[in-house]
């Protein structure tokens, strides 16, 4: 985050009144993607480091899976292109 702020030119004490907190609380990473324009890359890594590990505990959490009788199979995502990169929490849909 701080190399991308830094690459527009933008102090962190700058960046924190801009966002409306104190510099200990600038840390959101979603200021961060749409005020230096991060395309993607942070949300990127939050996902890999928040997200994932969380994802990992789940599947040896739950050893049983797939579930007996379960019929479902994909068939199209149409309405997200391929790649594209969210924040968490955040549905393909609208």
């Amino acid at each position: 985050m701080r190399q991308l702020r830094t690459a527009h030119g933008v102090s962190l004490t700058a960046a924190a009144r801009t966002a409306g907190v104190s510099k200990g609380h600038l840390s959101n990473v979603g200021f961060y993607e749409e005020t230096y324009d991060g395309d993607g890359q942070l949300w990127s890594t939050y996902v890999e480091t928040v997200a994932a590990p969380r994802r990992r505990q789940e599947r040896t959490a739950h050893p049983a899976y797939p579930i007996a009788g379960d019929e479902s199979a994909f068939v199209a995502d149409v309405t997200v292109p391929d790649g594209t990169v969210m924040p968490p929490g955040r549905s393909g849909c609208g």
